[in-house]
């Protein structure tokens, strides 16, 4: 899979992991030779908060944009010089992931191994289902998958998770 140009992590809850799988991902590509950013679009700004300039992630900028009237420029603007550009979102639906979503070429939607995190990514991935149905993105739609996190690879709950996931697919989502 090529690298995405703007990577979204977007769920409608918190606590699942997303600012995590944000700096692991911004880490790999750092690694691999590729030049990522981060903006921190969510409230808390997490990742913003504790980003190390003079630390190995140092070369990975990190710029803190929650704000519903930039994030789309400043999307923009990172997209020429850095790919990808990773946008991590607050921990509820708001206008502001909403327009990142509609600026990305793929959503990761984190959940963990919970009823209330499988109901919150389901509703995330109908939204993307419901911008891909607009003009603007039937010719390039934006790519979702669900990344299962905080669980151990294997045991029952993440197997269970996985098959109910698969079994909701051919009714409410599809997972690639």
């Amino acid at each position: 899979m090529a690298v995405p140009h703007v990577l979204v992590l977007a769920t409608g809850k918190g606590g699942v992991g997303k600012s995590s799988l944000a700096r692991s991902l911004a880490g790999h590509w750092l690694h691999i030779g590729q030049r990522p950013a981060i903006i921190d679009a969510d409230p808390q700004a997490s990742i913003a908060s504790f980003h190390d300039e003079e630390g190995p992630m140092g070369m990975v900028p990190v710029i803190a944009d929650p704000e519903l009237e930039s994030v789309q420029g400043t999307i923009s603007e990172l997209v020429e010089r850095h790919r990808p550009v990773i946008v991590d979102t607050a921990g509820f639906r708001n206008k502001t992931t909403i327009i990142a979503c509609v600026a990305a070429d793929m959503v990761l939607i984190p959940l963990k191994a919970a009823a209330e995190d499988v109901r919150e990514a389901i509703a995330m991935f109908n939204l993307i289902g419901e911008l891909n149905a607009t003009p603007e993105r039937q010719s390039n739609p934006i790519r979702a998958a669900m990344v299962l996190t905080m669980t151990t690879p294997g045991t029952v709950i993440a197997r269970h998770v996985r098959r109910e996931l698969r079994l909701l697919g051919s009714h409410c989502c599809s997972l690639r």
